[in-house]
């Protein structure tokens, strides 16, 4: 009998032996569940559900990062006028939680 809860069939039945929880726990959210779902694609449920359910987190993912990226991008821009003069490294709380805000807010550059 199979374990439903601790290793169900549907995430261990590649020939490698391999879980996919030992692969997707060393990822983040968005792409370790991406990876589950194309894992276990036709195994569990609809196939179709199942990849469609990736891409949805990969969108998600290309979303968080792009914000990211437009947080960074602010800070540079911030940095080349001298408005973080003072800020010490990028690390400095007060930078921190502002670019924390801007990710929150999805806000563009001032």
């Amino acid at each position: 009998m199979t374990d439903q809860v601790n290793s169900p069939p549907h995430y261990t039945g590649l020939p490698s032996g391999v879980e996919c929880i030992d692969v997707t726990e060393h990822f983040n959210f968005n792409r370790g569940n991406a990876i589950k779902y194309i894992w276990r694609a036709g195994r569990k449920s609809n196939e179709i559900e199942d990849l469609e359910k990736a891409i949805w987190y990969l969108r998600r993912e290309v979303r968080r990062l792009d914000r990211a990226e437009k947080v960074l991008d602010c800070g540079h821009e911030r940095a080349a006028r001298g408005e973080r003069k003072g800020m010490g490294t990028p690390s400095h709380p007060e930078a921190v939680n502002r670019g924390i805000d801007q990710i929150i807010n999805r806000s563009t550059c001032d």
